[in-house]
């Protein structure tokens, strides 16, 4: 585990979340759950990366992964409700 480095990885995912450049901020948020898998904001970012790209589904899965490790965490269990909603609005 290298909790530092993830921690920047994780951050240059977010900038690039940021820039709208997603494919690459997904490689990164996959890169930094890789060297610390209790990066909850991390997994949580990446779901929304997903999402964004058109993967819904593989959003989903990434927090159910991520309430596996945290039963219950609230922003996990709202980004679940935010995406479910969002898919029956876009069917």
């Amino acid at each position: 585990m290298q909790p530092l480095l993830a921690r920047r990885t994780a951050s240059l995912a977010n900038l690039l979340f940021d820039a709208g450049r997603l494919a690459e901020a997904i490689h990164e948020y996959r890169e930094a759950i890789g060297m610390d898998q209790g990066l909850l904001e991390a997994r949580r970012n990446l779901a929304y990366a997903l999402f964004d790209s058109g993967k819904p589904e593989a959003a989903l899965q990434v927090l159910s992964e991520a309430l596996l490790l945290v039963p219950g965490d609230p922003a996990l269990r709202a980004a679940v409700r935010s995406m479910v909603r969002g898919m029956n609005r876009h069917p």
